[in-house]
């Protein structure tokens, strides 16, 4: 007697087919399964990146016209010290080299060439990574070489969007705005790519400080004008980067600052924050807040310059200020290091978490991201020494707040944002008020 198939079990052997059938197709286009976990946030949507496509400038130039530094040299101090004038911009990496050794990248070398792509370790355990800067948007950032299964260096695209470079990636062909480091086009539209921050300096700061360090050299294999900058130069007012041009194209314009302020920028819970980088110098520790993460400024007088560190150290929520030369937290009194190094009392040995925060003109930072909150120390030291020239020294005066603040007047943006948040109408200030006296360039 013959057994009639059950009809639920061909119904159920059916979706099989049909789903082997439909997980084939995927792995043929190239796409990945839908329960991959990179996928699973859909993130912005295909209209997002067809109008950013749409943005593009296309500046005549083709894929690598602009060639991207491919086995980079480096060499010592007083052999880069012979070519080098004392003035001259450069990015340090004081971290993450498999030698230890810190590594410095003249500007004038990365303003020909964009892109410097490194290998770093050997066999099984190299890895790549990629320093890149835009000068028409002041922007530096360095980038891991890892993306997904592919690993990658990356080339210059000949493009803008917003008047930033556009980078590919050799492995898939994917475009990537080197401010950003999200894909907004290609098989990995929508990934991130991992990014760590470097150190914008003078090359005198940089080879005092760091004596040993290893020079990008200008034995690039190309042959370019490495003593000269085609957009002018930092130190003089009357060059592309000092003066009020807008060159290129932007989905939005924030006229809330001059646009070639230079700002820190830095995306945390869901937040893009633009930190006014010359409101830094004075308070030199900067206590404040991004969305729920507690950050401080700390100003490295000997590199001339600030890094942004979350301010939590085990259980502790730390409150920095600069006495004396010293940075301290008032919680626990321990002595740091501009570097985030705990040095010296009870958290010595600690270390503060380094934020990825990095060197962009304003310009550029609202064109991507309209609705970026705003924060400035400039206002709060001004209304300091109206202050103390005011009031005499024997009358206590509580010092002013620091400015944070969302531009008053905001241009509709023309694109969605990639993570644009709720923020609230006042972000409160985080102002140290210990019961020890700080003075006006102690802390804010």
């Amino acid at each position: 007697m013959r057994t009639m198939p059950n009809p639920i079990c061909l119904a159920l052997l059916a979706c099989l087919f049909l789903l082997a059938g439909a997980a084939t197709a995927f792995c043929q286009d190239g796409a990945l399964p839908d329960n991959d976990p990179e996928t699973m946030d859909a993130g912005p949507s295909e209209a997002y990146f067809a109008e950013l496509r749409d943005l593009i400038h296309e500046t005549g130039l083709g894929p690598n016209s602009i060639p991207p530094i491919n086995a980079p040299n480096f060499i010592s101090v007083p052999d880069a010290a012979l070519g080098m004038d004392d003035s001259e911009h450069v990015f340090v990496l004081d971290y993450g080299n498999p030698d230890g050794v810190t590594r410095i990248y003249p500007r004038q070398v990365l303003v020909w060439h964009v892109v410097v792509n490194e290998v770093l370790g050997e066999g099984k355990n190299a890895r790549r990574r990629s320093v890149t800067y835009c000068p028409v948007t002041g922007c530096v950032r360095g980038y891991a070489g890892r993306i997904d299964r592919f690993d990658t260096p990356f080339g210059t695209l000949g493009s803008l969007l917003n008047g930033n470079h556009l980078l590919f990636d050799y492995s898939t062909n994917s475009v990537w705005p080197q401010l950003t480091g999200l894909a907004i086009g290609g098989p990995l539209q929508g990934r991130k790519l991992e990014s760590f921050p470097l150190v914008w300096t003078t090359w005198r700061r940089a080879r005092l400080k760091y004596p040993d360090a290893q020079v990008l050299s200008r034995a690039t294999g190309h042959r370019r004008n490495y003593g000269e900058d085609p957009y002018g130069s930092y130190n003089r007012p009357d060059t592309y980067y000092q003066d009020e041009r807008v060159l290129h194209p932007l989905a939005s314009y924030d006229d809330q600052l001059p646009p070639k302020t230079r700002i820190l920028g830095l995306q945390l819970d869901n937040l893009n924050v633009a930190v006014v980088r010359d409101s830094l110098r004075r308070p030199r520790a900067a206590n404040f807040d991004a969305g729920v993460t507690p950050v401080v400024s700390i100003w490295d007088d000997e590199l001339d310059a600030p890094r942004l560190f979350d301010r939590r150290v085990g259980n502790y929520l730390l409150h920095f200020v600069h006495r004396d030369g010293v940075y301290r937290d008032v919680e626990t009194g321990t002595r740091w290091h501009p570097d985030g190094r705990a040095v010296e009392g009870r958290l010595a040995g600690n270390r503060l978490a380094l934020l990825d925060s990095f060197d962009v003109m304003w310009f550029a930072w609202t064109a991507f991201y309209p609705d970026a909150a705003l924060f400035s120390w400039q206002e709060a030291l001004e209304a300091k020494r109206r202050a103390e020239a005011e009031f005499s020294p024997v009358e206590q005066v509580e010092p002013p707040d620091p400015t944070f603040e969302k531009p008053q007047t905001e241009v509709a943006p023309s694109l969605p944002n990639v993570n644009r948040p709720q923020l609230p109408k006042d972000i409160p200030p985080s102002i140290i008020t210990p019961d020890m006296e700080i003075g006006p360039e102690e802390g804010l």
